[in-house]
């Protein structure tokens, strides 16, 4: 009996264990199971976890729909807005059906802009499910962002009228009666929003959100002290409530708020990082440091913390601190992009941009969505005269984190750069989207509008910077600028000084204040204005350096040595002083002295390819044209489309006899990175007249000639191209204006033999 007994029960096991065994394999349970506990990652605001168990699900079953809608979800969550889409995108093609997905796209196509997107997303949920409330919801918004605000209130209230008791449709409702300027009305819907969720923040919040719009301090203030009641460890209602008396200028009562915010909260990271964030958002660096260096010492495993701490130390120039933390981080998760990231940005705080560049593409190895290490990579190929890879990181950084405000800042600069007026026109209008209360933005489209000729406009963006940062120098630095073109020199002298008052680092302002003096003809006063900023600020190279120049060209030699070698010890990074130092030997006639400059500056600075193009010219000029070559030849190891050196070596190479098709090919990589550059032009357009190609030699010299037209040798190249195409008349002017301008040209006998024949082939006609 016994026996029989443990017999049944062993074979009960066995199919219990049997029965385990095959649940466990069996596909779809694996999927639900690791979807489900991506759901609870997902409540519990883990978001990092919720995609692993995702993905896991996926790895199932790739054609799990509510996988990749979920997944979509947490890249949300997570800034990644392309990944978001594409996983939502897929989840709809898997599933056509699924409204859900739909609609967050739908929201995600509408914060874009991509109002036809979205119009197609919301008439087909609304096909689908004619009470869907969400997309009723969804098509008011779109009504809203079409500035159809009638017909979006209308679509609200369809939306209440299906689901009377949904809180967030009343405040949705409160949000374009607003817009309307039905204060009254907004405001009894927000109460309604209240009265329905009691027990929820979220009315609460908006409802003081109103009181705060409306001026209405104390009333936002009891709401929001009624959501802390209600929810202590929500940090949404305390952060509120630190921006009601930030907008008060109470900053001592939104700085208490938040020190009770981090002692409450102590648990909390939302909670105790809001005070540093706090101050960062003041500008306040140095207390921000001190607040997140505390963090790090009490919660050290915070990788946010640390984050942000080894990001105020770059911030403060304190990049050994940075570089120990940051290198601890890599000892034990090499594969860690946000700490590659930091790497970058340490590499490019230090000069070293092309290995900056190695670390910033290793971390988007590791993570291709980070937004971050494509802006900082964007950083390092502009610093490596790679504007169009930049200008690609920069955009793919937006397109990652739309509200990159820094990526747009970005854009807009190098958009100024190039002159390019639209593109400096759209990037500050985003900036100013994302950041109205900042000077940046209304300061960068000034600058565009007073390339437009829009100058009342630009003035009224001006006045607005002011107003929101009366200590920026900015926008004055821009007036003076402005004034300086329209040789209001007086002017602009003045707006310039009010600049430094501002800002008294600002080389900007300075260099500015000596264009305004060397516009009034009063070049005198310079070298003494620049050295009593100096005596306010003697730690800036750039005014040292500005110094060091004004000496040279009063031939003081000895003085400008002097400047602009206290400019290199207190920037050893500084390009301008080093450079300027090698002219000065020059200067004393000793090329050598300047070539022996560049090669020591190579030395401590092998990635800086602007010293191999100095040190190539003044080779050139001891007629080492070979060396000069090499020295071309191995910037070009470096950067193979660097502009500067690849112009220069095609040159050499006609100039003496070698391929001239691998010349022409330097000359094209070289055209299409400085497409408005004369000598570039001249390059190419000689190697051009060298090949027989005579009419486009002559339409790039041209360009050439009319960019620097007291060039000799430009005039020169011109005149051969003319000659050869036979236009004998255009030849001579072109060959005597090159005689004129440099009598003693090394190629006058050539010149003089040419005209002589033209004058005989005209007798002769």
């Amino acid at each position: 009996m016994r026996l029989t007994q443990h017999l049944g029960w062993m074979a009960f096991c066995v199919i219990l264990a049997g029965g385990l065994v095959g649940c466990s394999r069996d596909p779809n349970v694996r999927k639900q199971k690791y979807f489900e506990s991506g759901n609870r990652y997902y409540q519990k605001g883990q978001y990092r976890e919720a995609a692993i168990q995702y993905g896991n699900a996926l790895q199932v079953d790739p054609r799990f729909a509510p996988a990749h809608f979920r997944l979509g979800l947490v890249d949300e969550k997570l800034g990644a807005w392309n990944m978001a889409y594409s996983e939502l995108a897929t989840a709809v093609d898997l599933q056509p059906e699924f409204l859900k997905a739909r609609l967050e796209m739908g929201n995600m196509l509408l914060a874009a802009g991509q109002l036809d997107r979205v119009k197609e997303q919301v008439e087909f949920i609304l096909r689908r499910d004619p009470a869907n409330v969400d997309g009723e919801q969804l098509l008011a918004n779109l009504y809203a962002a079409q500035d159809k605000t009638d017909d979006a209130v209308r679509e609200m209230r369809k939306a209440i009228d299906l689901a009377p008791d949904r809180p967030s449709s009343y405040i949705n409702l409160a949000v374009l009666l607003i817009n309307q300027k039905k204060l009254a009305e907004a405001e009894r819907n927000l109460h309604k929003a209240v009265e329905l969720d009691p027990k929820s923040t979220a009315p609460l919040l908006a409802l003081a959100s109103f009181y705060q719009q409306s001026g209405r301090w104390s009333e936002a203030e009891r709401q929001l002290r009624q959501a802390i009641q209600l929810d202590p460890n929500d940090a949404k209602p305390r952060a509120a409530l630190s921006r009601v008396y930030l907008a008060q200028n109470k900053r001592s009562d939104a700085e208490q708020t938040l020190i009770q915010a981090k002692k409450e909260m102590g648990d909390n990271p939302e909670g105790y990082r809001m005070l540093g964030e706090y101050y960062l958002s003041l500008g306040d660096t140095g207390r921000a440091l001190d607040e997140f260096a505390s963090l790090h010492r009490d919660h050290p495993k915070d990788r946010q913390v640390e984050d942000n701490y080894i990001q105020l130390l770059l911030m403060k120039g304190k990049l050994a601190e940075a570089e120990q933390l940051n290198s601890a981080i890599l000892e034990t998760h090499p594969r860690d992009a946000a700490a590659l990231v930091s790497k970058g940005q340490i590499l490019l705080k230090r000069g070293k941009n092309s290995e900056a560049a190695d670390a910033l593409q290793q971390a988007l190895r590791n993570d291709s969505n980070n937004a971050m290490a494509h802006y900082q990579l964007g950083l390092a190929f502009d610093a490596m005269g790679k504007s169009d890879r930049a200008d690609s990181e920069w955009q793919q950084a937006i397109r990652l984190q739309p509200d990159m405000s820094d990526a747009y800042r970005a854009l807009a600069m190098m958009a100024m750069r190039k002159n390019d007026t639209t593109g400096l026109m759209d990037n500050s209008q985003q900036l100013i989207r994302l950041l109205p209360s900042s000077a940046d933005g209304y300061v960068l489209r000034a600058s565009a509008e007073f390339d437009r000729e829009l100058v009342d406009d630009a003035q009224r963006d001006i006045a607005k910077a002011r107003q929101l940062a009366p200590q920026n120098a900015s926008p004055y630095v821009l007036l003076g600028k402005f004034q300086l073109t329209q040789k209001r020199f007086k002017e602009a002298e003045s707006v310039f000084e009010q600049a430094l008052q501002r800002d008294p680092n600002s080389t900007d302002a300075m260099r500015g204040l000596i264009a305004a003096y060397t516009g009034e003809g009063q070049s005198d006063k310079v070298l003494s204005r620049i050295e009593a900023q100096i005596a306010k600020v003697p730690g800036n190279a750039s005014f040292h350096y500005l110094d060091g120049i004004v000496l040279a060209r009063k031939r003081d030699l000895p003085g400008a040595e002097n400047q602009l070698q206290k400019a290199v010890q207190l920037d050893p990074n500084g390009f301008e002083a080093i450079a300027a130092l090698g002219q000065i030997e020059v200067a004393r006639g000793s090329v050598d002295e300047g070539i022996a400059e560049y090669r020591q500056a190579l030395l401590q600075k092998p990635q800086e390819l602007r010293f191999y193009v100095l040190l190539g010219i003044l080779l050139e000029s001891k007629a080492e044209w070979q060396e000069a070559e090499r020295v071309y030849q191995r910037a070009l190891q470096l950067q193979p489309d660097y502009a500067p050196a690849a112009n220069n070596l095609a040159y050499l190479m006609v100039q003496h006899g070698e391929n001239i098709d691998v010349a022409l090919g330097l000359a094209q990589t070289a055209r299409r990175a400085l497409p408005d550059s004369p000598n570039v032009a001249d390059t190419l357009g000689w190697i051009y007249c060298e090949k027989g190609l005579n009419g486009l030699a002559i339409d790039l010299l041209e360009e050439a000639v009319k960019g620097t037209p007291t060039d000799a040798i430009l005039q020169y190249h011109l005149g051969l191209a003319y000659q050869r195409n036979k236009d004998l008349e255009k030849a001579r002017l072109h060959l005597e204006r090159a005689l004129q301008l440099a009598p003693d040209l090394p190629q006058g006998p050539e010149i003089r033999k040419v005209l002589s024949t033209a004058a005989i082939d005209d007798s002769k006609g």
